[in-house]
């Protein structure tokens, strides 16, 4: 009796494949059932050929993108296009144009208060991280859900009475000043403007350099222009504020704010604090 021959082992067919084959078996005729297999079998085959995710991205090592390549970021294990999704960033492109050539995964979690959603930068992805990533922070998320409750519908952004507080800290400095130019200046009108200025600092650049004046893209960066106008500047208070007081709270070395005021920094060697901040 003549050996049957061994049975090959069956083709893994992919999630599309398995459709098209499944609609084979619904086929009216016989022609048409002949058609649908040899399109499933090519769909297998050409799935088969395809390189994985590993392969077609490259691998960046951290000195690699903090020396030259300021064009890309790092999110844990990810590393994507700054270039080109900081015009697609709700919050604004400043904000992605800051972590160019830097891990922005603590960044993220520290303004998000989630994890980073991978699965939809899909077309922003580049590359992989070579060397070990930068993790989550599961106790700030655990923290962030006991929070978000408290938060409400705005989720964070500004009521309508603070963007109506804004305009009248706009309009009476705007006339304060005018005043002073058109008119001279005096002691109580440079008191009054130099408050204005405070209150504006505190109450409207602060949360919109946070990107919590709006919802609406770009509209917080508009905001933000306030800190330039106050004598200050927008582009060095992010840097400051958003790139290294937020994610090195109260380290000496890193955190701008417990530099300027050491009394009440602790030493950068506790490690305790150098963690996400508010």
């Amino acid at each position: 009796k003549k050996a049957s021959p061994p049975h090959a082992a069956p083709a893994i067919v992919p999630p599309h494949a398995l459709v098209m084959c499944k609609s084979a078996t619904l086929a009216p005729d016989a022609e048409r059932f002949k058609a649908f297999s040899a399109a499933c079998a090519a769909a297998a085959t050409a799935d088969a050929d395809e390189p994985s995710a590993a392969e077609e991205f490259p691998a960046f090592t951290r000195a690699e993108i903090a020396s030259k390549r300021e064009d890309l970021l790092i999110v844990e294990d990810k590393v994507y296009s700054a270039e080109r999704f900081r015009w697609a960033h709700p919050g604004g492109a400043l904000f992605v144009s800051m972590f160019g050539g830097r891990d922005a995964t603590l960044a993220f979690q520290s303004y998000h208060m989630r994890r980073f959603p991978h699965a939809t930068m899909t077309e922003y992805l580049v590359g992989t991280l070579a060397d070990a990533p930068q993790e989550m922070d599961e106790d700030h998320l655990a923290l962030s859900n006991l929070v978000k409750p408290a938060l409400g519908a705005s989720r964070g952004f500004a009521p309508t009475s603070q963007l109506v507080k804004a305009a009248l800290l706009f309009a009476s400095a705007v006339a304060v000043e005018a005043y002073a130019l058109t008119a001279g200046r005096t002691f109580f009108n440079s008191i009054l403007l130099g408050l204005l200025f405070a209150m504006i600092g505190l109450n409207v650049q602060h949360d919109a350099n946070h990107g919590t004046m709006s919802r609406r893209r770009g509209l917080s960066a508009l905001y933000g222009l306030a800190q330039s106008w106050i004598g200050g500047s927008q582009v060095m208070w992010l840097h400051e504020h958003v790139v290294l007081h937020h994610l090195h709270t109260g380290d000496r070395d890193m955190d701008p704010d417990a530099q300027r005021a050491a009394e009440f920094g602790v030493p950068s060697t506790n490690e305790s604090v150098v963690s996400l901040g508010f």
